[in-house]
């Protein structure tokens, strides 16, 4: 089992380094946050009038944190070296 949690640990870190992984991550959590921000809406058209509609509150809060993760994620990135700017204007 400990063999079994460390290899899982090291397979996560080498994965952590690849730029692709980061990638990945980033446009998951954007196309989450479209997602979450698209149901928030629906659910406050199908709420109108109604008493104590929470709905909406609970899908921009989860809006909310996954625009935290993806912050995060895009500064681990940078941070780490895994992202780059690569515009042909900045000299760098």
């Amino acid at each position: 089992m400990k063999q079994t949690c460390l290899y899982f640990v090291y397979c996560l870190c080498h994965l952590l380094r690849k730029t692709m992984f980061i990638k990945v991550t980033i446009v998951v959590l954007f196309i989450g946050n479209i997602v979450a921000l698209a149901i928030a809406l629906g659910a406050l058209m199908r709420d109108q009038g109604k008493e104590g509609g929470t709905r909406t509150a609970k899908f921009l809060l989860l809006r909310v944190s996954l625009a935290l993760a993806l912050l995060a994620v895009t500064a681990f990135g940078f941070y780490t070296g895994q992202l780059g700017l690569s515009a042909p204007w900045y000299s760098g």
